[in-house]
C-alpha cells in the first residue's frame, strides 16, 4: 500500500492516525468555521468576476491587508499611524472605483444586469480573505 508523502508527514507529525482524528474532533468548530470561510471565498472569487467588471471585482478582493487590519482590531491589534494612512488610501481607492459607477448607474444602461450583486460578492470575498487569515490566527492562539 502506497501512501501519499504529505499524508504520511501529517500522520507522523500528529503522532498517529488516532491522535490526528482526536485533535480534529476536539477542534471541530474552528476547523468548520475556517473551512466555511475558505469555501465561500473560493466560490465568491470566480462568481464576482463573472457578474461584474474586472476592476470592480479585483480591487476589493486584492485589498486583503485593509480587511485584515480592520478585523485585526477585534483581536486587539493596534494600528500604527502609517497603517492608518494605508487604510485611508485603500478606502479612497474603493471610492474612486465604485462612486462613478453608483452615480452614473441611472444614466447608463448596463449590459450586466447583476453588476451590483457582483460588486457585493467581491467585497464579501475580500472581507472573507481577511477574515480567513484572522480566524486562523485567532484559533491558533486559542487552540494550540
Amino acid at each position: 500500500m502506497c501512501m501519499d508523502s504529505s499524508l504520511w508527514n501529517i500522520n507522523v507529525q500528529a503522532g498517529g492516525i488516532r491522535t490526528l482524528l482526536s485533535r480534529i474532533r476536539s477542534h471541530s468548530r474552528p476547523l468548520f468555521l475556517i473551512g466555511a470561510v475558505s469555501s465561500m471565498t473560493s466560490i465568491g472569487f470566480p462568481l464576482s468576476l463573472q457578474l461584474t467588471g474586472l476592476a470592480e471585482a479585483l480591487l476589493p478582493i486584492s485589498l486583503l491587508p485593509l480587511w485584515g487590519s480592520l478585523m485585526g482590531r477585534f483581536l486587539g491589534d493596534e494600528l500604527p499611524l502609517h497603517m492608518k494612512l494605508v487604510v485611508l488610501g485603500a478606502l479612497c481607492s474603493i471610492a474612486v472605483i465604485f462612486l462613478p459607477v453608483i452615480y452614473l448607474s441611472g444614466d447608463n444602461e448596463f449590459d450586466r444586469p447583476n453588476w451590483l450583486m457582483g460588486d457585493v460578492i467581491a467585497v464579501l470575498t475580500g472581507i472573507g480573505f481577511g477574515g480567513y487569515s484572522n480566524a486562523v490566527r485567532y484559533f491558533s492562539l486559542r487552540h494550540p
